[in-house]
């Protein structure tokens, strides 16, 4: 009944936080600019692509993760395994997705202990690669001509690439939890993964995305008095906060939230709506195609 009335809730703070969001803009809102998308195909095609390269990296990321312990594993069978699950997100109780991971990762010789350990790997990759753009927008949030503030954000990113490069650090955290959840602890050559390396190639990947959202704003003909960098790093940092989100599923709501909260000191509330939208749009489209291609490739690796 608990994990009923929990996922009840997700929902229903979905539900509230889009509506809102939705009315507070409502009637300020000009929803003809998504149709400037079609004007600028070029840029929309680029914006597409510099998703897609999101997925290749972090894909990427995944295989290099399971081949680093000599896991027999070709880059297409990881590259299904990491598609097919992507959609679970979106349910409430946030299980299915690591559910479905790791299942695909034992029926494909890997122990359920092992496959869950690669899994919050992955997942802890997915936010340190996050971290060195997703604390940038303090700078532009908290007065960015701030010599402090910028002191301490580029201080924590430090921080952040110095844990990176300390895999046994990364390993015993991992383990607390584990106890937490009555697992296992990892085996001690978990801490020989080239963590900083893996980081790297992630933040590599939120870089691409972070690109996304500009090429889309441009295409969407959207003024914003900043520098270029600080919209691509609002949208990162708004993707971990509803990644990072407990309470709906998928981050819907939050994320689109945090979108609009942190483009505001440069950009108006319905533009930062209709970019926050489109590009849940464009997100959600490219893991619908990325698990329809998830599915294609695991059928003809098992037949």
């Amino acid at each position: 009944m608990n994990k009923k009335l929990l996922n009840l809730l997700g929902y229903i703070a979905t539900v509230a936080l889009l509506s809102w969001i939705l009315y507070r803009f409502h009637d300020q809102t000009d929803w003809s600019l998504v149709l400037k998308l079609f004007q600028h195909p070029f840029l929309t095609s680029v914006h597409f692509l510099l998703l897609l390269g999101t997925f290749a990296f972090f894909v990427l990321g995944w295989h290099f993760l399971l081949t680093t312990r000599r896991l027999q594993c070709t880059f297409w069978k990881a590259a299904a395994i990491w598609l097919i699950p992507n959609l679970g997100k979106y349910i409430p109780g946030r299980v299915f997705l690591p559910m479905a991971r790791t299942e695909l990762l034992f029926r494909n010789g890997v122990t359920r202990g092992h496959a869950l350990a690669y899994f919050m790997l992955e997942q802890s990759f997915t936010v340190m690669g996050a971290l060195p753009f997703a604390l940038m927008p303090a700078v532009f949030f908290l007065k960015r001509e701030s010599p402090v503030v910028l002191l301490l954000c580029v201080s924590a990113t430090l921080l952040f690439l110095f844990l990176a490069a300390r895999p046994n650090l990364i390993i015993y955290s991992l383990n607390m939890a584990l106890r937490l959840l009555k697992r296992p602890p990892l085996d001690p050559d978990f801490a020989r993964i080239p963590t900083l390396r893996l980081t790297l190639l992630y933040s590599l990947g939120w870089f691409s995305y972070g690109l996304s959202g500009l090429v889309l704003a441009s295409s969407l003909e959207l003024q914003f008095d900043t520098s270029a960098f600080a919209l691509p790093c609002a949208l990162i940092a708004a993707w971990l906060i509803g990644f990072l989100s407990i309470f709906t599923p998928g981050g819907l709501g939050i994320r689109e939230t945090a979108t609009v909260a942190l483009l505001a000191p440069f950009l108006p509330g319905p533009e930062a709506l209709i970019l926050a939208l489109v590009l849940r749009f464009s997100w959600t489209l490219m893991e619908v195609l990325g698990v329809a291609l998830g599915i294609l490739l695991y059928r003809k690796i098992h037949t």
